[in-house]
């Protein structure tokens, strides 16, 4: 059964790659316009499973049109990169609303590795669902601050994390441009546990593990649901995304639900957010020296005595799981 797309992008090169590429799918009826009004004149009563918008301006009127006319849709909003940060627009009043960030400088290489792969995980679950459920504050939620060495680790980890723990888990891994996908792709291929990039305003759900984009911190908010937010505030340690931001929003809204892990890195990243976590009634866990490939950011943590417990990566996950039980 043929699934239309929507296309509605001011933009006539980016255009003509989005239509190329997504038009490879002989499944996909892609219909392109450069205006709202022209799609809302010419579509009349054509339903649409997906509404991507990459527009310079999106405000919320702009999104409630989209969503009034094609009200089953998964409307996308494409935001690039070297932009100020994804547009505010209230998820609550915006139904069925995500945002994928565009590498302009890597826009084909993104459109097939990014953008492709969600719109047919949008049209996989078309019409089961309107919104996808997120957890709420009174369940858990475990945080990962990570660096150097982190990719190894987070691999060692991931594949032996329980069958039977099902907590949401997000990582702020620091990462150069471009191989946050690449990461995101290599981790997801280890278990049954999707892995998917952060995206701003997406709800957090269990059995998923969320990796920070390059550049943008990653928090946590709520709003009927426990839903991942981005932003471009200031580096913190020189970086972004960084671990702190990270953990003190979980603390805040998940309080003694919330566990830290620090893994293999230099610095201290994590330290001030595993403070917060402590305060805050929840738990830490810091990889060993002698499992970490550098062994910085679990040192100084457990330095400023934030630790609950110092173990070997392959003992993380069984931890994690009987924390997860108790808590």
């Amino acid at each position: 059964m043929s699934q239309s797309i929507l296309v509605i992008n001011e933009d006539p090169k980016t255009s003509f790659y989005m239509e190329n590429i997504l038009s490879r799918n002989p499944e996909w009826s892609v219909q392109l316009f450069h205006t709202l009004s022209m799609a809302e004149e010419r579509l009349l009563d054509q339903e649409m499973a997906v509404v991507l918008l990459a527009c310079s301006v999106v405000s919320n009127e702009l999104c409630s049109r989209i969503t009034s006319r094609w009200p089953q849709a998964c409307l996308i909003v494409l935001h690039p990169l070297d932009g100020e940060g994804p547009p505010q627009i209230p998820n609550e009043n915006i139904p069925n609303l995500s945002f994928s960030f565009v590498d302009g400088g890597q826009f084909k290489n993104w459109l097939l590795r990014v953008l492709y792969p969600k719109i047919e995980e949008v049209i996989l679950h078309h019409g089961m669902t309107s919104h996808v459920p997120s957890i709420d504050a009174h369940s858990h939620v475990i945080v990962i601050a990570s660096s150097c060495g982190g990719p190894v680790v987070l691999r060692q980890l991931i594949s032996t994390l329980p069958s039977t723990l099902h907590t949401p888990i997000v990582i702020a891994q620091h990462v150069p441009k471009i191989f946050d996908v690449s990461l995101c792709e290599s981790l997801n291929a280890i278990g049954e546990r999707r892995v998917v990039l952060a995206e701003h305003l997406a709800p957090l759900c269990e059995d998923t593990i969320y990796l920070a984009p390059f550049d943008y911190h990653v928090e946590l908010s709520h709003n009927q649901g426990v839903f991942l937010t981005l932003n471009q505030q200031p580096h913190e340690h020189f970086l972004r995304p960084a671990a702190d931001p990270l953990f003190r929003s979980a603390a805040a809204l998940f309080r003694e639900r919330c566990i830290g892990v620090i893994l293999s890195g230099m610095g201290s990243d994590g330290v001030e957010g595993a403070k917060k976590i402590k305060e805050l009634g929840g738990k830490v866990i810091c990889q060993d020296k002698d499992t970490s490939i550098v062994w910085g950011m679990p040192a100084m943590a457990v330095k400023a005595d934030v630790q609950d417990w110092v173990l070997p990566i392959d003992k993380v996950g069984a931890r994690l799981l009987s924390l997860v039980s108790m808590l």
